[in-house]
């Protein structure tokens, strides 16, 4: 271990530097505080880079899901994760990575940032989106599980993909059939959990996702999860490096300028825009101006200006239709075949006979018909139910805006019985203050009896009567 009073320096003069000396990171050179930090340093500094990607709010109103979006993520307090955003850095991250180290007892995060050795508590990374942050070890590595995800993580899989089983390794982020949740599930990715292969929706993942939805009374602390991806991002062997931007905006909080050397950048798109998303497979752009949102690799939904509201959540989030209907004729549910019906055996009753083909031909054009009858019902009901959720909505949006108005009436009120109190109070200690003035300089009120000394006036004057009086003269002789 480097000690405090000999430390590495990278980029000093030849008897300084160690038997072998690493390439220069920094212009005023970088400090080891540790050889394990030295030694990862060394391992990180091989592997590849990528530029992480922050959300386009933009790109998310062009394509009409923001307001899903938001809603997902403000349901588990993350909203403020949507408004992020910061450039890459090579060697800031390489650094904080090769440093950091965090204790699962007290919840504090220790590492280096430009030579300098910090240390804060979790709860910091969730003051810097806002999140909730009141239990800690809760969904940690070293903290509990979610339960209830863990029981249901299979029917969760099957009510928003087109896959029936969910295998951790296998299932694919294309199978998420509804774009909120499939756009949802990028930034995920992108943000939490950073890495090169994104193709894949892991378990930790699909479990932020059905927090969105269900909201439970223990969402995951923000802080702890971000931090347990950095320390196996900086333990693994292989991988792209895509945390980047997490450490610029831990520097921007800690008030840290990290050197804005262009060849220090990770050069690479900061932000999930429209043409990033497109590149990601996640739909296709035509020439029109429509958006065919894919599933599976095959363009599942057209989405424009006309039938955007089908994107729209209901107001109880987990009764949103997650498997939406094709409107371009494709399908794609993996779903098991049903088991065919037993065959019959021997010596069964005439009536379990198969039918003359004239029969069964007949019965099948009237099953065929029930059968469209029974889809265009369905289809009707569903454009029904669209239809009042579009009012739901839009009623519930237009009571949110009602409240908010009557709550900032109502604090405007509150503010103004506070100034009326204060003014009250301060015409009230003026009261005393004059009346303590009137007490120390006017003369007493009270009438006081006349002098034996002092000529005594009549107490009537005439109206001619000055009003100043001469200086008495002098008695002279008579």
């Amino acid at each position: 271990m480097a000690s405090r009073g000999k430390r590495p320096r990278i980029g000093t003069s030849q008897d300084e530097q160690d038997p072998h000396p690493m390439d220069n990171p920094y212009e005023f050179g970088l400090i080891f505080e540790t050889n394990r930090q030295e030694i990862l340093y060394a391992n990180l500094v091989t592997r590849t880079m990528g530029a992480q990607k922050f959300v386009d709010i933009q790109a998310l109103k062009d394509l009409h899901i923001y307001k899903g979006v938001h809603k997902l993520f403000k349901n588990i307090g993350w909203e403020g994760l949507l408004n992020l955003h910061a450039v890459s850095y090579q060697t800031p991250m390489l650094e904080l990575l090769s440093s950091i180290t965090f204790d699962y007892q007290t919840h504090l995060l220790t590492f280096r940032l430009l030579n300098q050795t910090h240390q804060f508590h979790a709860d910091i990374l969730c003051d810097m989106i806002g999140a909730p942050k009141a239990k800690r070890d809760v969904y940690t590595a070293k903290g509990r599980k979610n339960i209830i995800f863990e029981q249901n993580c299979t029917n969760f899989w099957r009510s928003i993909s087109c896959e029936y089983d969910y295998q951790s390794g296998t299932a694919k982020a294309s199978s998420i059939i509804h774009p909120v949740l499939k756009v949802a599930h990028r930034i995920i990715a992108s943000l939490l959990f950073p890495q090169e292969e994104i193709s894949k929706a892991n378990k930790k993942e699909l479990e932020v996702l059905w927090c969105m939805i269900h909201k439970p009374a223990e969402v995951p602390h923000f802080g702890c999860w971000v931090i347990q991806k950095m320390l196996r991002s900086a333990t693994s062997h292989g991988g792209q490096l895509h945390y980047g931007g997490m450490v610029s905006v831990i520097a921007e909080h800690l008030g840290l300028h990290l050197p804005n050397n262009p060849t220090n950048i990770v050069t690479s798109r900061t932000r999930l825009s429209i043409d990033v998303m497109e590149t990601m497979h996640l739909f296709h752009r035509l020439p029109t101006g429509d958006v065919h949102w894919t599933v599976d690799g095959k363009e599942y939904l057209r989405i424009d200006g006309r039938n955007k509201k089908i994107l729209n959540l209901a107001n109880d989030i987990p009764s949103t239709t997650w498997k939406l209907k094709s409107n371009l004729g494709v399908t794609v549910d993996h779903s098991p075949p049903p088991s065919p019906p037993p065959a019959p055996t021997a010596g069964a009753s005439s009536s379990s006979c198969p039918t003359s083909s004239s029969e069964h031909n007949l019965y099948m054009g009237e099953f065929a018909r029930l059968n469209h009858r029974y889809t265009s019902i369905q289809q009707e009901v569903g454009e029904i139910y669209t239809g009042v959720a579009e009012i739901t909505s839009d009623f519930q949006d237009y009571r949110n805006l009602q409240e908010e108005h009557w709550a900032q009436q109502e604090l405007r009120w509150a503010e103004q019985d506070q100034r009326w109190a204060a003014q009250e109070q301060h015409n009230r200690n003026i009261h005393h203050l004059l009346s303590d003035i009137h007490r120390v300089l006017v003369l007493p009120t009270q009438p006081q009896p006349p002098s034996t000394s002092q000529p005594q006036w009549p107490p009537y004057y005439p109206a001619d009567y000055p009003s100043q009086f001469p200086p008495s003269q002098p008695p002279g002789p008579q």
